[in-house]
């Protein structure tokens, strides 16, 4: 949300509301008449209205009227008014508006109040991005929830009558409105394959069938919410945005879980896996070797000379040389390889159902292009030594340890050979 028209007879409240909004970083626009108000729609794109009831050149409910039959139908309107009564309020939901704020409020509520229209405003712009599918076999009604839309500035539906052509693409959407009664198929036979398709989606219901066992139905199957034909503007914007609002939630606690899980398993500096999830893949692949008669190798590779690097060119420097290293080893890997830091300057690699000479030959072409590495630090040269070793009855302690002295063999020889 940035701009703002708020329009209002009172320099008061105006003054108010101009340093409220000035506060939160949004610019602020105040007009006294109707008039007025539609001329800086034609200069300036708005993203919220606040009118008072109370206007020089007519009232609130008049300005919406003239507001709902015009291009800028869809931007948002707060309602201000000093009239708090049950009544008034009634009337203003009728009228279409979205908010009501009674002009009684502390400075800080309309602070808060303000707060809560960035988030509304936040949503709607997130869901004006969403794919949304509408599937109704009445065309009226498609066009109804078409032009509903239009209204909110939302260009990204697209709009089915038939079940089967819906069907086809029904996994390529965040947002679905689905009538139950069609041809052919029931609306929750529709509902409960979406739902076993696209976990994570808002699907809600839209129906003239205001059957208490039928809704329950629609419900179990996956829906979210229910609506009734003949649909209210204002209604189904509202259940769609208190929905995305969760969505949006849940998609947020989702992805940071899934990006905590990440965190648990990958060394923080190459981005590879760490010591303790190498380890476990270890011995999950020892485990795969010894039921189904696989074969498996590993692995261990070391940084030659690495304590030189970091006490002549810096950490710094070594930093830049593991994650160079890194990358270089997961781009010569294969899909079904696993590639972890073990730790320090130390690398192990898994070679599920592979034997002893396929694993070297990998290894040999990791050790060569790590030899043919270039640096901008001028005379650093970068090698690496390996082991590599296949399983045979050992378990995961004892083959690493296996790997580690033809390691230490390879360092012995003079270092940048692999050792098997």
């Amino acid at each position: 949300m940035k701009n703002v028209l708020h329009i209002d007879n009172s320099t008061v409240f105006i003054t108010i509301f101009e340093k409220a909004f000035s506060e939160k970083g949004i610019f602020y626009t105040p007009v006294f008449t109707m008039a007025h108000a539609f001329k800086i729609f034609e200069e300036k794109e708005i993203d919220l209205i606040i009118t008072s009831y109370e206007l020089d050149d007519g009232n609130g409910f008049q300005f919406i009227d003239k507001l709902h039959d015009s291009k800028y139908a869809h931007i948002p309107v707060v309602m201000l008014s000093s009239n708090d009564s049950l009544e008034f309020r009634t009337e203003v939901y009728s009228h279409g508006i979205s908010y009501f704020m009674p002009k009684g409020i502390s400075y800080n509520q309309i602070l808060n109040y303000i707060d809560k229209l960035k988030q509304d405003d936040g949503i709607k712009q997130k869901l004006m991005n969403m794919k949304i599918a509408v599937l109704d076999d009445s065309v009226v009604s498609l066009n109804y929830i078409e032009r509903i839309f239009q209204d909110h500035g939302i260009l990204t539906a697209d709009y089915f009558t038939d079940p089967g052509e819906f069907l086809k693409v029904a996994t390529a959407y965040s947002v679905y409105l689905i009538d139950i009664i069609l041809p052919g198929i029931s609306g929750d036979q529709i509902i409960f394959e979406v739902r076993k398709q696209n976990r994570n989606c808002v699907i809600i219901a839209i129906s003239t069938i205001d059957n208490y066992r039928a809704i329950s139905n629609i419900l179990t199957a996956g829906a979210d919410d229910f609506l009734m034909k003949p649909l209210d503007a204002n209604m189904l914007m509202a259940k769609i945005m208190s929905h995305v609002r969760t969505f949006l939630l849940m998609s947020e606690i989702e992805n940071k879980n899934k990006l905590l899980g990440e965190m648990a398993i990958t060394d923080g500096l190459t981005g590879l896996y760490n010591h303790n999830y190498s380890y476990r893949r270890l011995e999950e692949e020892i485990h795969k070797r010894r039921r189904y008669k696989r074969r498996c190798s590993i692995a261990m590779m070391d940084v030659d000379w690495f304590k030189s690097v970091n006490d002549n060119f810096g950490h710094q420097t070594g930093d830049h040389v593991l994650k160079t290293i890194a990358a270089v080893m997961k781009g010569e890997l294969r899909d079904v390889d696993i590639l972890g830091r073990y730790g320090g300057e130390e690398f192990i690699l898994i070679f599920p159902e592979t034997g002893l000479d396929g694993a070297y030959i990998i290894c040999e072409r990791v050790r060569k292009r790590i030899e043919m590495l270039v640096f901008d630090t001028e005379d650093l040269k970068v090698t690496i030594s390996g082991g590599v070793v296949e399983n045979d009855e050992e378990d995961a302690l004892q083959l690493v340890e296996k790997a580690d002295r033809c390691l230490y063999q390879a360092k012995d020889q003079g270092r940048n050979i692999i050792v098997r």
